[in-house]
């Protein structure tokens, strides 16, 4: 389910918050964590979560972009890590 913490803009102007990382550590219903589940059952999750990210349609989310980990090139993944 989903669960709105809050609806106002933590950062209105724009000069502080650059980036935000969601951070996912416990199961799926229905899918085993991560450590024990299949190639199978890992490709409907990252499905699942892809899907999840591109529907986002808040005005904060604008800009953010879906990168699978193994499709990563250094220069992102060195960006990411920068940014976050």
């Amino acid at each position: 389910s989903t669960h709105i913490i809050t609806k106002k803009n933590p950062d209105p102007t724009g000069d502080h918050i650059l980036s935000v990382r969601i951070s996912l550590s416990r199961c799926i219903d229905g899918f085993a964590f991560p450590s024990t589940i299949n190639r199978k059952d890992r490709r409907i999750v990252e499905s699942l979560v892809k899907d999840a990210t591109e529907s986002l349609t808040d005005e904060n989310a604008e800009g953010g972009a879906y990168i699978p980990i193994y499709s990563m090139t250094n220069e992102q993944n060195e960006d990411l890590i920068r940014r976050n």
